[in-house]
């Protein structure tokens, strides 16, 4: 016959308990009941009683593991340890925002770089950003501004090395970009607009505009 106290029978969640053990003298010097119980996936073990009935205790910590799984592969994104290069770009922006340990801190958590509450949960980020395109990374638009949906982009590495806080912004005729993208797109070379605002003194809007031909002349009265 079970003993007055015996759980042996009862259900726990995955658990069945199988067997009423004698009772254990804790650390802190109390008495407590334990039991040994056989979980749905088969594994056998021992645990306290009070454990199983606060709910503490449901399975041989399988339901754990499988919780744990599921969360992670919530949007399919991170499997057992692999990150899509979309997770990836999402985590390290976090870190080097958030984690003074890592050296890319001094250049953004460090001087006030932050990321929106918004996307602190994975699902917001990839909701509002879409995968990243092949080849692309994630971007400031507004370097002095922190990571969120209207001040982020998927850009290219070239796209990105243009937006920085070193490159001149300007407008010209309305267009409105740095130094190497107006050069594109007057199809002007950079190295003869760098000669005609740095040697010769002329104005940005003057470098651009002027045609071709034109810094030839000058070159040649100054000989």
């Amino acid at each position: 016959m079970a003993a007055k106290n015996s759980l042996v029978g009862r259900i726990f969640t995955r658990l069945i308990v199988i067997e009423s053990l004698p009772s254990r003298r804790e650390p802190c010097g109390t008495m407590s009941g334990w039991s040994r119980c056989i979980c749905s996936c088969g594994t056998v073990f021992e645990t306290r009683n009070q454990h199983l009935k606060n709910g503490h205790t449901k399975s041989c910590r399988c339901l754990c593991r499988e919780m744990a799984k599921k969360a992670n592969t919530t949007h399919g994104h991170c499997s057992n340890g692999t990150q899509t290069r979309t997770h990836s770009i999402w985590n390290a922006m976090k870190q080097r925002c958030g984690n003074s340990t890592i050296s890319a801190w001094s250049r953004y958590g460090g001087k006030g770089i932050k990321v929106c509450e918004r996307w602190m949960e994975y699902k917001n980020f990839l909701e509002d950003m879409g995968e990243c395109p092949l080849g692309q990374t994630i971007d400031r638009i507004d370097n002095s501004k922190g990571y969120s949906p209207e001040n982020c982009r998927w850009a290219t590495r070239k796209e990105q090395a243009r937006n920085t806080s070193r490159n001149r912004i300007a407008t010209i005729n309305g267009i409105t970009a740095c130094l190497p993208e107006l050069c594109e797109r007057f199809a002007m070379s950079i190295s003869m607009v760098r000669q005609r605002i740095y040697t010769l003194g002329w104005s940005l809007e003057k470098a651009i505009l002027t045609p071709k031909r034109s810094c030839k002349e000058v070159n040649a009265k100054l000989k």
